[in-house]
Order: structure tokens, then C-alpha cells, then sequence
């Protein structure tokens, strides 16, 4: 399948949806408050909408790469942002203090929400850490197998930082992300 072809139909839907959504704030027989709570949520699905395509493009873009600013980040709260994220899912994160991960922290944020996005379903997702050496490891567990577009452009941003995206099969965990882990005599 062409690339364009490809972003055409992961398009489909959510565009679809912002113009349906558009229609109905334009009938104007919503209740002021229904009518907020829509534009509210056109908002987020046009972010989404804007995060697809950026992802489609840098995915389908021969020898393009992301663009990164690395520093040491506190995994713990960029995995509460992830959940914060998507506050329909029950997203557990195990405590994990001190583990920090070298990684450009909007990027890892739309690496982790990609994660969520093609492994949920209808059970909770739990994340865990562990570091070994120079690499932290992060499991997912608990979703469906991982698949799905979101999978590629997750990989991508993996790969751009020094890391690796493993997805599991139908056993736990759902899927294994490796991210460089700060040295601790450069980063103190």
C-alpha cells in the first residue's frame, strides 16, 4: 500500500468525525453546556488529528527523522501524563522512583501515548520499569497485542532514541520498550 494511500485511510475517521461534530454545533440546538462540551472535545480530536498527520508523514518520509532535544527525564511522570492522557482506561503505573530515562520529553510522551493507543482494549494496562546497565526497560501488560500504524510510528521514535520497541504476543507483557538511561556521573 503507497503511503498516501495509507494516510488517506487513517484520516478517514477522525476527519470524518470533526466534520459530523461540526455539523452539529452548527444546527444550534444544543444546550449551551452540550454545545462546550463538544467544542471541548473537537479540540482534542483536531490535536489528534494534527499528531496523526505529523506521525503519518515522519513514518511514510524516506530518511526523515524526529527531531530531538534529550535530557534526562523522570519516567514515572511522563507514564502519569500517558494515563492522564486517556482518563476512559484504567492505566496503572507501578512506582518506580529514581528510574530516569535519557529522551526528548514531548517525544517520549507521543511514544508512550502511541503505545496506549494500539494496545489498548478493555482491560486495565499496567506499566512497569526496570534498569539494567545503560538501559531502562518499561513493559506494558494487560492490553491486546500491539498492532496497528500507532506501532510503526512508536517504533520510530524508539529507534530516534537509541532505544527499541519490542511488541509481545498474545502472553504478557503486551509489549517491552528499551530507552538509554542517563549516566549518572555526567547527569549529577
Amino acid at each position: 500500500m503507497e503511503a498516501a494511500e495509507l494516510i488517506h485511510q487513517q484520516l478517514e475517521a477522525p476527519v470524518a468525525a470533526l466534520e459530523a461534530l461540526g455539523r452539529t454545533l452548527d444546527r444550534g440546538d444544543l444546550s449551551p453546556a452540550l454545545a462546550e462540551r463538544v467544542r471541548a472535545y473537537t479540540k482534542v480530536l483536531a490535536r489528534s488529528v494534527a499528531l496523526l498527520i505529523e506521525d503519518l508523514v515522519l513514518v511514510h518520509a524516506p530518511g526523515r527523522a524526529p527531531v530531538l532535544v534529550i535530557e534526562p527525564v523522570y519516567l514515572a511522570d511522563q507514564l502519569d501524563r500517558t494515563a492522564a492522557l486517556f482518563p476512559e482506561l484504567a492505566v496503572h503505573v507501578s512506582p518506580m522512583p529514581g528510574v530516569f530515562v535519557l529522551a526528548d520529553p514531548f517525544r517520549l510522551q507521543q511514544l508512550l501515548a502511541n503505545v496506549v493507543r494500539c494496545g489498548q482494549d478493555d482491560r486495565p494496562l499496567r506499566f512497569d520499569a526496570s534498569v539494567d546497565q545503560a538501559m531502562v526497560t518499561i513493559r506494558m501488560s494487560g492490553g491486546r497485542p500491539v498492532v496497528g500504524h500507532h506501532l510503526d510510528i512508536a517504533r520510530l521514535l524508539a529507534k530516534a532514541h537509541g532505544g527499541q520497541l519490542h511488541p509481545g504476543g498474545t502472553r504478557w507483557p503486551v509489549l517491552r520498550l528499551e530507552l538509554p538511561a542517563p549516566d549518572p556521573l555526567r547527569y549529577t
